[in-house]
């Protein structure tokens, strides 16, 4: 089966690639630069940059690869960063999942996608 993970750089993206390929799949590993911080990526894994929030990248990706499922956890999750700049922040989760979703659909793949997320982004709310 082909994965294709978004936000491979980040926290949990490495240790997901690790267990995919681990267990007989084919995994695409895309990060953006500004949050790559963990280069421990698993060498069986296609590495690529990608910003979600670039639509014909993602269309690309999508065209070539055709995954049968996607990993989406390409965020930006840091609550200090979303009150900074919260334009960034709208883009990159809200747009980058709308490329993503809209991608799948107009290239007619057939794939299941588990999008994770967290409202820690956006701050504590009473």
């Amino acid at each position: 089966m082909k994965y294709w993970i978004t936000g491979g750089g980040g926290f949990m993206g490495p240790h997901m690639a690790d267990f995919l390929i681990e267990n007989g799949h084919e995994v695409l590993s895309t990060y953006f630069p500004a949050s790559e911080k963990n280069k421990k990526i698993n060498p069986k894994a296609k590495y690529v940059e990608c910003d979600v929030r670039n639509k014909q990248m993602v269309y690309h990706l999508l065209k070539e690869f055709r995954p049968d499922r996607i990993i989406h956890l390409a965020a930006q999750s840091f609550p200090t960063v979303s009150w900074e700049d919260p334009w960034y922040t709208i883009e990159t989760n809200t747009l980058g999942t709308i490329n993503l979703f809209e991608g799948v659909k107009e290239l007619g793949i057939d794939c299941k996608i588990m999008n994770a997320c967290s409202s820690a982004a956006y701050g504590f709310v009473t």
